[in-house]
């Protein structure tokens, strides 16, 4: 399916297919599952943060330390060492409450850190969206090795994000760092009004 052709994605349909495929469940309680989403969720913070750190200043070694800490953890969450606090942790519904509304305040500020980035963000999550769906065979499952390891098919290549970024003001950037230009793309909300918020 072209995601790219139905702007903007319905995220949600596209990672509940994925879970689908991948033998999750989506409509039920599962410390399991939870445990193992919230260490992708510190490794994939980790994968950020040792990205930002890719420069000289003093920040760098604090940056890759948080990093480090974060990707250590977030194994042994996957591992399942938490699943037993995270199972007593929500054992009320208000309790559960919080955490759904943790991690649904994790989407909304991933989704202001993009809209602070300069891209299209419909089309970059359109872009991961293709991507990760391509990772499900035509028996409708993941593609896994002998490990259980939900693997890339042959021929897939990663989500390209550049044909999306918006050209970066060359005064905000050190000479010796500038990008390549881009040419910007309309995000879609340009008919927002700031002036009536």
């Amino acid at each position: 399916m072209d995601f790219k052709a139905a702007l903007p994605v319905n995220i949600h349909v596209a990672v509940t297919k994925f879970q689908l495929a991948a033998g999750d469940t989506v409509d039920e309680f599962n410390a399991r599952q939870a445990a193992r989403y919230t260490g992708m969720q510190c490794e994939k913070l980790a994968e950020k943060l040792k990205l930002l750190s890719n420069s000289s200043t003093a920040a760098a070694s604090a940056i890759l330390d948080m990093a480090a800490l974060l990707d250590t953890h977030g194994k042994r969450w996957k591992l399942g060492e938490f699943d037993e606090a995270l199972a007593r942790a929500v054992v009320s519904d208000d309790a559960r409450a919080e955490v759904i509304d943790a991690d649904v305040d994790l989407a909304w500020v991933s989704f202001g850190s993009l809209n602070s980035l300069g891209t299209d963000v419909n089309a970059n999550v359109a872009e991961v969206a293709e991507k990760n769906l391509q990772k499900i065979g035509p028996d409708g499952l993941v593609y896994r090795d002998e490990y259980g390891k939900i693997t890339k098919p042959p021929g897939w290549t990663p989500p390209d994000h550049v044909p999306f970024m918006y050209q970066l003001p060359m005064s905000d950037v050190p000479v010796a760092t500038a990008p390549h230009a881009h040419v910007p793309r309309s995000s879609g909300f340009a008919e927002l009004n700031r002036d009536d918020t």
